[in-house]
């Protein structure tokens, strides 16, 4: 009941979504080097729409690479054992919601395997990393399947909306469809390019329509200086982040003070940063507007 709680109370806030992808498959070790999170090309953002590419946007994005020192993720206690079933979302989403005291005794320590796609990811309360496993047949869930995940950087190996092969461990105590101790296997998809966001306003300067309709309410990683940081009173308030954006247009994200990501954004300094993108839906033109979710490191 009290990871629930972590989840309801940061989900209240607002949600990831979608980055839609397609590509070849690879396996995924628990090491990472020079993922494209760290290394990141100028290059043509290309969206795949509806089963049609359209080439939308020049975005110029971080080429600095990062260090290329191996970093040995956190191991799993399931990690080396074999799946003892595999389904697919659907599937397993529609045994568990249907029955979940019969589900319990059934899976109960069990190890499930599961390939979709990839929501979105979150952080709880306690800054427990949750990847959010897409159930196409359930679009109005708040929750997909929830799998909780022993790395703490997993958007550095899969990002929304790769296809991803998940095995986790079914839990002792089952509110919504869940697992625990949960380790990537393999993923499918080009991987999201980094955006500028400097070049992100002059792209919404030029054709703020254009800009609005390729990515307003898509999961996306920004990167950028932090220009100024403003704390809402009280626990459960907001803390504003403005970033630099080389002109008179305003570039702000939003995070949730108890998720205390924002605290490891320091004004001046360059961050890359997860979140959804409102644009200006909300805040008029002029001003862009994202819900930040999670700090992905020095960025420029």
């Amino acid at each position: 009941m009290r990871k629930r709680l972590e989840i309801l109370g940061f989900i209240s806030a607002k949600q990831l979504t979608e980055i839609a992808v397609s590509s070849s498959p690879r396996v995924v070790t628990h090491e990472r080097t020079n993922h494209p999170m760290n290394i990141i090309p100028n290059l043509v953002i290309v969206a795949k729409l509806t089963g049609f590419t359209v080439a939308f946007l020049a975005i110029g994005c971080d080429s600095n690479p990062a260090s290329t020192r191996p970093v040995v993720k956190p191991i799993s206690p399931i990690a080396d054992k074999s799946p003892d079933f595999v389904f697919t979302p659907e599937d397993f989403f529609r045994e568990v919601d249907a029955n979940r005291t019969a589900a319990a005794k059934k899976y109960k320590g069990k190890v499930i395997q599961l390939t979709g796609v990839l929501h979105k990811i979150l952080k709880s309360a306690t800054h427990k990393v949750i990847l959010d496993l897409q159930v196409p047949d359930h679009p109005d869930h708040i929750f997909d399947i929830q799998c909780y995940t022993t790395d703490q950087e997993p958007w550095t190996t899969a990002v929304p909306l790769q296809i991803v092969t998940i095995k986790g461990r079914f839990p002792d105590e089952v509110v919504t469809p869940e697992l625990e101790d949960c380790v990537i296997l393999n993923v499918t998809g080009e991987i999201q390019t980094v955006l500028a966001i400097q070049e992100l306003a002059k792209a919404y300067a030029a054709d703020p329509k254009g800009v609005m309709e390729r990515y307003y309410d898509t999961c996306l990683i920004v990167s950028g200086v932090v220009a100024s940081k403003v704390e809402e009173e009280g626990v459960v308030g907001d803390v504003h982040v403005a970033f630099e954006t080389g002109s008179n247009m305003k570039f702000i994200a939003d995070f949730l003070k108890f998720q205390q990501e924002a605290d490891r954004l320091q004004v001046g300094e360059a961050a890359r940063i997860i979140g959804r993108f409102r644009g200006d839906k909300f805040s008029g033109v002029g001003v862009l507007e994202m819900s930040g979710f999670i700090y992905a490191g020095p960025g420029k």
